[in-house]
């Protein structure tokens, strides 16, 4: 059987496919469009009758034969052998566009559209195929659709007319409204102008790809070049110069060769060379150069950073120019300098197959890539020796090389630079010496004090990787550590994993026999160690390098294998992956440089003791830890805090939670809005967006649509996930719900709310449900019914078993009513307990049919200013108030764990009653999330 709400959800999806429109136009063939569904069975009507007949009365009620306009039924008589005849629905049909548009409620839309389409096919008759093409986007030009009409008409009279949008003097419209609408005239100019007025080499929006394609002048890119021999310069004394890309591409200047940098103190500070010009890039800017032909007839050097980033750019650039040669950019020079190495941020890495690169520089790019040097290495150009640039400048140029005594610093290098003299012109900006604004990075952050000698000399614990690695790597809460932010208090879940973490590592001790328990002292260990102990709990190892300063690592265990000892350290995770815990690694490459540091050899191999109480090898990789600690070193001196956006899941454990959440909603953060990931944030701020008022201002959905952003080292663009993201920003400005449209709710007298806890898989306990809750509410409402699992290994079967009684006796008094629930957890955990014990009954499979997740209809309806669609901060907009505030999924957990534990009967029965109050209290805040629907569906 199909219900009218269903009818209306198919309306829906049906009109936001545009065919009903496309059908008004004459364009396709639709209707009758039949809807199928599927029909009772005798069975189903002799079990369900009353409900059955109810369904079909108030189908017919909402019908276009009682209504006018909508869904018709057809019936016919069914003769049923123990019911006698039946009327039942034998066809459902829409029979015009009309009728679709009155079920999904979009009927002014319809009258808009037909509005549009007459005047379109009236003035512009070359857009009639676009009409049936694009339907629905012709209904968002209706309140715009003189202006849009205007500016193709001045475009027909005047093809391609070389002036900014500003000088086309089109009456009622300005460059504003041209800029906004390029998606939509870009549309119908490529239908209604002549061939040889579109520019059809030039595609989509980015890179004024509007203006080029249409002959729109713009404001073209920069290039800022400087000669570096002297004895010849623009106008005989301008050495260094940013002009117009096509006044470059015009130049032609007389040299030899051209060195293309990334790096601005690079640019400024290349040693003179004859016959040769520097090209300042900056990153992936280089793209620019694609169209200055004379490159082909030049020598072409490029200096990057020796990291996965700079081999891409040189890449891209060989794409254009494939005799392009790598400067300072090989093995040779990375390995010469591996004291001043750093780390590549994620964020920017490549790791895909790069093209055009040589033997040499493939092999590696491949190893960088690959970390086989250590953990994202990466030598950036202006830490290389200067001694060396000048010695390779001069080996380009065919100079003789230097002697040099030692190595030049780049501030030394700096003070040889002169600066550009200055002169008027229309179209040349003159250079001025580089200031300290050329090299500042970040913002200054004015609310944080300078670091204190202390905080950066203080001793790196391996422990301290952890800090950065947590959920999600972030350098900010390394920073706010280091300036004496203290983090929250630790909840009941973390305090208990805490303690299970310790009892993990005692049960592991007891297993291990007779041991030295060294309690952290550094001159324990190494007694222990020389008087060859087999095991030594708690070893402290303390080294002072004149790198690395000084470092302190406890691991648990130290263990005699042979003649020397391997490194154990007890963790309580399962998920032994990297990509998932890299704190684990290197925490344990560390303790082994320490040992060998200590002890002058390596230890035997290094051990985790995971959770599920496996063995698992860490190879010793030391060079891996120490950049990531000399990465982590960096954080914490920083003079400025680094950008590191907020995340709902990334900062929900770490300590910082309310502090950040609290300053970005202080500061109207962009990176709170949901669907701004880690990466559009970062895009964003490139383009100087902290803020959702800065996005509303600066993007509309085509814009922001084409903003791209790095995703494991590959450009991604937006796209459909703008339209959303607006809205939201839209929702924080005015503090207002916004509705996408009408809700669709299903309409029953009665439905069950669902909600289940359980304990996931990462902790030492089995992975269970330990409560299964049920409410019935509606007509007739019941009181709650919690299934709740028994002690012990297999406690959760008969937890199980009364859920499914309970859920029997629901459905055999009120049939399959809807189960209410939120996310799809309660789906994915009724399917691992009927593999888990099964459903012999089949209960378990009507559950399953009967499931109604309400978060999708939220999201699919609303726009809500909140940074999550979780159950808890919904439920306030339905104006629901806890009386357990302080609850929550991992108080569940901690406190049944406790109850478990206790010895106290008295004292479990409190804590279970405790959490079933608050498995309650979720089913209420659903009820209280469906009733404020209801209010608006």
């Amino acid at each position: 059987m199909i219900s009218s709400e269903e009818i209306q959800a198919r309306a829906r999806r049906l009109w936001s496919s545009g065919d009903p429109l496309r059908a008004w136009l004459g364009a396709t063939e639709l209707f009758p469009y039949l809807l199928p569904f599927r029909r009772p069975s005798a069975h189903d009507w002799l079990e369900r009758f009353a409900e059955l007949r109810a369904e079909v009365e108030r189908l017919e009620a909402a019908s276009k034969a009682r209504l006018g306009v909508g869904y018709a039924v057809a019936f016919r008589e069914v003769a049923h052998q123990k019911l006698g005849h039946l009327r039942v629905p034998d066809r459902i049909v829409f029979e015009s566009a009309e009728d679709v548009a009155a079920c999904a409620g979009e009927s002014p839309k319809l009258r808009r559209f037909t509005q549009v389409a007459r005047i379109l096919r009236s003035r512009e008759p070359g857009l009639t195929d676009w009409l049936a093409e694009r339907p629905l986007r012709a209904l968002e030009c209706d309140g715009s659709l003189p202006q849009l009409l205007a500016v193709i008409e001045h475009f027909k009279a005047h093809p391609r007319p070389m002036r900014f949008a500003r000088e086309l003097g089109i009456p009622g419209v300005d460059s504003k409204f041209i800029e906004e609408n390029r998606a939509l005239l870009g549309e119908w100019l490529d239908r209604v102008l002549p061939t040889e007025a579109v520019d059809a080499t030039v595609c989509g929006l980015a890179d004024n790809g509007f203006e080029r394609r249409f002959g729109l002048r713009f404001e073209e890119s920069l290039i800022r070049f400087r000669w570096l021999d002297r004895s010849v310069m623009l106008a005989g004394r301008i050495a260094d110069a940013t002009v117009p890309l096509s006044e470059f591409i015009a130049y032609a200047p007389q040299c030899e060769r051209v060195v293309v940098t990334e790096n601005k103190i690079n640019f400024l500070t290349l040693p003179e060379c004859s016959c040769s010009l520097a090209v300042f890039g900056g990153g992936y800017a280089i793209e620019r150069l694609e169209g200055v032909a004379w490159l082909g007839d030049r020598t072409v050097y490029y200096w990057g950073d020796i990291d996965t980033h700079g081999f891409a750019i040189l890449s891209r650039l060989r794409g254009h120019w494939a005799h392009v040669h790598s400067l300072l950019m090989d093995r040779e020079t990375l390995l010469g300098h591996k004291d001043l190495w750093s780390q590549e941020p994620q964020d920017q890495r490549c790791l895909h197959d790069l093209h055009g690169l040589h033997a040499e520089e493939r092999a590696l790019y491949d190893d960088l890539r690959g970390d086989r040097f250590g953990e994202r290495v990466r030598l950036e150009q202006e830490r290389i020796d200067y001694g060396l640039v000048q010695d390779a400048v001069a080996h380009i140029c065919g100079q003789e090389l230097r002697p040099r005594a030692s190595r030049f610093t780049y501030e030394e290098a700096r003070s040889h630079s002169a600066p550009a003299r200055q002169t008027s012109s229309s179209s040349i900006k003159i250079n001025s010496p580089l200031s300290a604004a050329d090299v500042a990075v970040g913002e200054t952050c004015a609310e944080w004090p300078a670091t204190t000698p202390e905080a950066i000399m203080a001793p790196f614990a391996a422990s301290e990787f952890y800090s950065y690695y947590q959920l999600k790597p972030c350098s900010l809460r390394v920073y706010l550590r280091a300036r004496g932010v203290t983090p929250s208090e630790p909840d009941a879940y973390h305090k208990l994993l805490v303690k299970l973490g310790q009892r993990h590592e005692h049960q592991h001790l007891e297993g291990l026999g007779e041991h030295v328990n060294a309690n952290g002292s550094v001159e324990a260990t190494r007694d222990a160690v020389a008087a060859e102990a087999r095991v030594i709990y708690q070893a402290a190892l303390r080294v002072t390098h004149p790198k690395y300063g000084e470092v302190v690592g406890v691991p648990d265990f130290l263990i005699r294998d042979g003649i020397e000892y391997l490194i154990r350290d007890c963790k309580l995770s399962r998920r032994f992956s990297e990509d998932v815990h890299p704190e684990i690694f290197h925490q344990l490459e560390l303790y082994g440089w320490l040992y060998e540091e200590t002890f002058g050899r390596p230890p035997v191999r290094l051990e985790a003791y995971m959770g599920d109480a496996q063995l698992r090898t860490v190879a010793y990789q030391p060079d891996r830890a120490l950049a990531a600690l000399l990465f982590i070193q960096e954080v914490k001196g920083l003079a400025e805090e680094p950008y590191d956006p907020i995340g709902w899941s990334k900062c929900l454990d770490g300590g910082f939670s309310e502090f950040c959440w609290g300053r970005a909603r202080e500061r109207r953060d962009v990176a709170q809005l949901p669907g701004v990931d880690q990466a559009l944030a970062r895009a964003l701020r490139v383009e100087r967006i902290a803020t959702y008022d800065e996005l509303l201002a600066r993007h509309t959905e085509v814009t922001l649509a084409e903003v791209k952003k790095d995703v494991g080292g590959k450009p991604r663009r937006v796209g459909n996930a703008a339209p959303k993201i607006l809205q939201h920003a839209k929702a924080y400005v005015s503090g207002e719900t916004i509705r996408l449209g009408a809700v669709i709710l299903k309409r029953v007298p009665s439905l069950v709310m669902f909600d289940v806890e359980g304990i996931p898989p990462h902790l030492e306990y089995s992975e269970k449900t330990y409560l299964w809750g049920v409410k019935l509410r509606g007509e007739r409402p019941e009181p709650y019914r919690p299934a709740i699992a028994d002690v012990g290994e297999q406690g959760d079967l008969p937890g199980w078993e009364r859920f499914l009684e309970n859920c029997r006796t629901i459905l055999a008094e009120r049939g399959d009513i809807p189960f209410v629930h939120w996310s799809p957890y309660e789906r994915t955990q009724i399917r691992k307990y009927v593999e888990k014990y099964g459903d012999r009954d089949g209960i378990a499979a009507r559950i399953l049919t009967c499931l109604y997740d309400l978060q999708p209809v939220v999201e699919a309806s609303l726009v809500l200013p909140t940074p999550s669609y979780g159950l808890k901060l919904i439920e306030r907009f339905a104006g629901y108030t806890r009386q357990l505030p302080e609850a929550g999924g991992k108080w569940s957990m901690a406190t049944y764990i406790e109850a478990v534990e206790t010895e106290d009967p008295s004292r479990a029965a409190s804590l279970i009653g405790e959490i079933a109050r608050y498995n309650e209290e979720d089913l209420d805040a659903l009820w209280a999330v469906y009733t404020w629907l209801r209010s608006m569906s």
